[in-house]
């Protein structure tokens, strides 16, 4: 898998994570919602464990999901301090 499709997926993964929703994420993506499942269902399926519990009520992160989402909601969130803090000056 190269980086690009790595942070790809990483950013699918917080989208659907933050909206709880497969539709919600795509459409702040700008994907095709069955596109987006698929991908994130492949991914789960090479990583051997589930990123997301899906049911009727809707979509929850796993803990294992959780270990994936949280560092990049994270570092994502400095990186846009930084670059705010860097226009600014």
């Amino acid at each position: 898998m190269s980086d690009s499709l790595e942070f790809r997926l990483l950013k699918y993964i917080v989208a659907v994570a933050e909206t709880s929703n497969f539709t919600r994420a795509a459409e702040r993506l700008f994907l095709a919602q069955p596109s987006l499942s698929k991908q994130i269902r492949d991914l789960e399926e090479e990583i051997k464990f589930p990123i997301f519990d899906r049911s009727r009520d809707g979509v929850r992160i796993t803990p294992a999901g959780e270990m994936v989402s949280v560092p990049l909601n994270f570092s994502s969130s400095m990186s846009w301090t930084v670059r705010n803090l860097m226009r600014s000056q």
